[in-house]
Protein backbone atom coordinates (compact mmCIF):
# COMPACT_ATOMS: atom_id res chain seq x y z
CA UNK A 1 0.00 0.00 0.00
CA UNK A 2 1.29 3.40 -0.98
CA UNK A 3 -0.28 6.48 0.47
CA UNK A 4 -1.73 8.46 -2.39
CA UNK A 5 -1.22 12.21 -2.41
CA UNK A 6 -5.02 12.64 -2.39
CA UNK A 7 -5.25 10.79 0.92
CA UNK A 8 -2.40 12.78 2.43
CA UNK A 9 -4.05 16.04 1.31
CA UNK A 10 -7.34 14.90 2.85
CA UNK A 11 -5.53 14.11 6.10
CA UNK A 12 -3.83 17.50 6.00
CA UNK A 13 -7.22 19.19 5.75
CA UNK A 14 -7.82 17.63 9.13
CA UNK A 15 -10.97 15.69 8.27
CA UNK A 16 -11.18 13.02 10.97
CA UNK A 17 -13.23 10.75 8.72
CA UNK A 18 -10.51 10.89 6.08
CA UNK A 19 -7.89 10.09 8.71
CA UNK A 20 -9.89 7.09 9.90
CA UNK A 21 -10.23 5.70 6.38
CA UNK A 22 -6.50 6.23 5.93
CA UNK A 23 -5.81 4.26 9.13
CA UNK A 24 -8.16 1.45 8.05
CA UNK A 25 -6.51 1.22 4.65
CA UNK A 26 -3.04 1.10 6.16
CA UNK A 27 -4.16 -1.61 8.61
CA UNK A 28 -5.48 -3.68 5.73
CA UNK A 29 -2.02 -3.61 4.12
CA UNK A 30 -0.17 -6.92 4.05
CA UNK A 31 3.14 -5.75 5.46
CA UNK A 32 3.52 -4.36 8.95
CA UNK A 33 6.19 -1.90 7.83
CA UNK A 34 3.66 -0.28 5.50
CA UNK A 35 1.17 0.04 8.36
CA UNK A 36 3.89 1.74 10.39
CA UNK A 37 4.60 4.08 7.48
CA UNK A 38 0.91 4.95 7.29
CA UNK A 39 0.81 5.76 10.99
CA UNK A 40 3.99 7.81 10.66
CA UNK A 41 2.40 9.95 7.94
CA UNK A 42 -0.75 10.45 10.03
CA UNK A 43 1.25 11.40 13.13
CA UNK A 44 3.39 13.76 11.07
CA UNK A 45 0.33 15.43 9.55
CA UNK A 46 -1.34 15.80 12.96
CA UNK A 47 1.77 17.26 14.55
CA UNK A 48 2.09 19.80 11.72
CA UNK A 49 -1.58 20.74 12.15
CA UNK A 50 -1.31 21.17 15.93
CA UNK A 51 1.89 23.20 15.54
CA UNK A 52 0.02 25.54 13.18
CA UNK A 53 -2.87 25.85 15.63
CA UNK A 54 -0.51 26.62 18.52
CA UNK A 55 1.23 29.24 16.41
CA UNK A 56 -2.11 30.82 15.49
CA UNK A 57 -3.35 30.99 19.08
CA UNK A 58 -0.04 32.45 20.21
CA UNK A 59 -0.17 35.18 17.58
CA UNK A 60 -3.81 35.87 18.49
CA UNK A 61 -2.87 36.18 22.17
CA UNK A 62 0.02 38.49 21.30
CA UNK A 63 -2.33 40.64 19.21
CA UNK A 64 -4.96 40.89 21.95
CA UNK A 65 -2.33 41.78 24.59
CA UNK A 66 -1.02 44.50 22.25
CA UNK A 67 -4.48 46.04 22.09
CA UNK A 68 -4.52 46.52 25.86
CA UNK A 69 -1.31 48.54 25.85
Amino acid sequence: MKLRSVEVKAAKRGGLHDLLTLIKRSERAMHLSEVKRGWFVIIKVLSVKTAKEIRMTRSREAYSSRQWL
